[in-house]
């Protein structure tokens, strides 16, 4: 019994070992995985913690390799989390037209639909950041807010 538990002992103490040895081997930490993010939030100022909640996990993973606020500022405007997070603050399902346009400004084009099921209408949006565009549109279902997307177009 003593010879198993020295040796699953042993197991374990070599184990923390190799695995120290190798974060300091090759001068880094561990990568956070995303459902260390709330453990972590010493890492990040306050400020990116929303931001933290709207990002894929692909996108959290490169986040937490960012080395500076400059860096996490550029990331940010070129993923369009910045735009998205603005959308999610203000936006909500069942907004009309005119209080909308209180936060955006009028769309750089409006579809218009009428059948059966009422009015639609789509604004289009698109911002430049960098070498692609950010795209967002809003929907309309008989003049309130239906949906609204965001996408990067390269």
């Amino acid at each position: 019994m003593k010879k198993s538990f020295s040796r699953a002992a042993l197991v374990g103490i070599l184990a923390i070992l190799s695995f120290c040895f190798g974060c300091a081997e090759k001068g880094k930490a561990p990568d956070l995985l995303p459902s260390q993010v709330d453990n972590n939030k010493n890492l990040f100022p306050e400020k990116y913690q929303p931001y933290l909640l709207l990002m894929d996990d692909t996108q959290r993973h490169y986040f937490f390799k960012l080395s500076t606020d400059k860096k996490r500022e550029k990331f940010l405007l070129k993923t369009g989390l910045k735009q998205k997070k603005f959308l999610h603050d203000n936006l909500a399902r069942g907004m009309e037209p005119t209080t909308v346009l209180q936060f955006l400004d009028s769309p750089q084009i409006r579809e218009k639909e009428k059948s059966i099921d009422g009015q639609k209408e789509r604004w289009i949006y698109q911002e430049f950041a960098g070498d692609q565009s950010i795209i967002y549109t809003l929907s309309f279902r008989n003049s309130r807010l239906s949906q609204w997307e965001l996408w990067l177009d390269n």
